[in-house]
């Protein structure tokens, strides 16, 4: 989960990438560009939320990954978990 953000938006001056490149970049590697600055306020609240709705919704699919997981694991079942289970409880390693 990447986002990449350029700042010192508001001096072109000190630009150093063009727009159109760091767009074809993002558009390269999948990663939302956002050109910012902090001086004028320009796409800062933009770059956060984005940023913040990416790693909410990485959270949720991991959860929802994990729920799946533990359905999988109720739906298994181990043979021999018992009889393990119960050779541990009398201290027994072979037969």
């Amino acid at each position: 989960m990447f986002v990449a953000v350029g700042n010192k938006n508001d001096d072109p001056s000190k630009k150093q990438v063009d727009t159109q490149d760091a767009q074809r970049f993002g558009e390269t590697v999948g990663v939302r560009v956002f050109e910012t600055s902090a001086k004028e306020n320009i796409n800062v609240e933009e770059m956060f939320m984005a940023f913040t709705h990416m790693v909410l919704r990485a959270k949720k699919q991991s959860q929802s990954r994990a729920e799946r997981e533990r359905d999988r694991e109720k739906d298994t079942v181990h043979i021999n978990a018992h009889r393990d289970r119960d050779r541990r409880k009398r201290g027994k390693k072979c037969c």
